[in-house]
């Protein structure tokens, strides 16, 4: 659809526009929940940040249901995911906004999670609200004939390429993980072969028309968000920020960018606008393009900044924290590089991401023996995560060239030592 034509419908909609915050917002939350029997406790956190660490508060299910209360200086967009999703680490999107009043959420099983709905009579949900019905109108339909027909395909097993479908009904009539487990084992080597692409050219096609689909909605999205600049948008800018580094993406994120800078400089007061400006930098953490500058903390307080460090040398950049296995053994095998480079000028900045303070840091070094120095970000004060292009990981190395430039991002340690071969040799 042109935006032009767009423009048509969106400004005979209510306009929400930027307005000074009030001292304080005051939300009472309601939730009911239907078909989870296991769901004992629900947490809140901010959206798209860290349920497993950033969680400001958990709250008890009772009977399926449970109630808050939120004091925030602005409104802003809040997620809720339940103990049972946390614990196998796979969850659905409850959004929600708080703003002044009573919000309510209703929630359901898995299976009927498409009709989680939540009711506000606040200025934003209703933004919200208001870009989901022109949503459905324009797509509704052809999403739901092609969930349709993707639903029938996978009953029938017609999504699956021929070799796969004996492992595919093996598989959905296992009765526990251990069958499961027996079977995955089985049919592995076919797996393999196959390289793991086991569509079938009716799946994939019905997947590359619900893309298109996906793609024109992104553009009534930013229609959308441009004639009425609100929270709301605001919280689909950050979205697709954030989702906009990840491969096969369908947002425009260098027009949302655009719209952005230009629309939306009246709410600069809002934590969101920092957010989104910091996640759109990170986003540009990648080979080629010149490495950031942010400040680096000691732990005792003491800052110094990280070009200060690197300028003019190459750098192996190693974001980790002492709860990050993964980034832990990352950092221990790079060890022995570290002994034989620094001497010929390698600058190697670790910095540890840790909640509260630097106790388990200092722990994790003494116990994985670096022999570097490590600064840390405690509580994501300087946002240094986000900067770098993770800001839910626990950890990333980055390869910095002597010009400023980066040349990997998350090498694994046979290219950090091929590389450190070719740069000082």
């Amino acid at each position: 659809m042109k935006t032009t034509l767009f423009a048509a419908i969106v400004l005979a909609l209510p306009s929400l526009t930027a307005a000074a915050a009030a001292d304080s917002i005051h939300c009472h939350f309601e939730g009911v929940i239907e078909g989870r029997p296991m769901t004992k406790k629900a947490q809140v956190y901010e959206m798209l940040t860290d349920p497993r660490y950033d969680c400001i508060m958990s709250v008890p299910v009772t009977d399926g249901k449970f109630s808050f209360d939120i004091t925030a200086a602005q409104p802003g967009p809040y997620e809720i995911i339940f103990d049972d999703e946390l614990d196998v680490g796979a969850w659905t999107n409850k959004r929600f906004f708080v703003e002044d009043g009573t919000v309510r959420g209703y929630y359901y099983s898995e299976e009927l999670s498409d009709s989680n709905r939540v009711v506000s009579d606040g200025s934003v949900e209703a933004e919200k609200l208001r870009f989901k019905t022109l949503s459905d109108k324009l797509f509704g339909e052809r999403k739901k004939a092609i969930e349709t027909e993707k639903k029938r395909l996978e009953e029938s097993g017609e999504a699956f390429l021929p070799e796969v479908r004996p492992f595919y009904f093996a598989m959905k009539a296992a009765a526990d993980n251990a069958a499961r487990d027996s079977i995955s084992a089985v049919y592995r080597h076919i797996l393999d072969s196959l390289e793991w692409k086991i569509d079938s050219e009716a799946a994939i096609s019905l997947n590359e028309e619900m893309r298109r689909i996906y793609v024109e909605e992104d553009s009534v999205r930013r229609a959308f968000i441009a004639e009425t600049p609100s929270v709301f948008g605001l919280s689909e800018i950050l979205l697709t920020a954030y989702v906009s580094s990840r491969p096969g993406g369908v947002r425009d994120a260098a027009d949302t960018e655009r719209i952005f800078k230009e629309r939306y400089g009246d709410f600069a007061s809002h934590p969101l606008y920092t957010r989104i400006v910091n996640t759109f930098a990170g986003n540009r953490i990648k080979p080629d393009m010149p490495y950031i500058n942010f400040p680096l903390r000691d732990a005792d307080g003491t800052t110094t900044e990280v070009q200060s460090l690197i300028k003019g040398r190459p750098a192996i950049i190693d974001l980790w924290a002492s709860w990050c296995s993964p980034c832990r053994r990352t950092s221990k095998s790079l060890i022995p590089l570290y002994n034989e480079y620094a001497p010929k000028g390698l600058a190697y900045v670790a910095v540890a991401r840790e909640f509260g303070s630097a106790d388990e840091m200092h722990k994790a070094i003494e116990k994985d023996g670096y022999p570097w120095k490590s600064y840390v970000e405690i509580d994501d004060r300087d946002n240094i995560w986000t900067l770098n292009g993770c800001p839910n990981a626990g950890g990333r190395v980055i390869l910095v060239g002597a010009d400023g430039l980066i040349d990997h991002v998350n090498p694994d340690s046979k290219t950090v030592a091929a590389w450190l071969k070719e740069v000082l040799p």
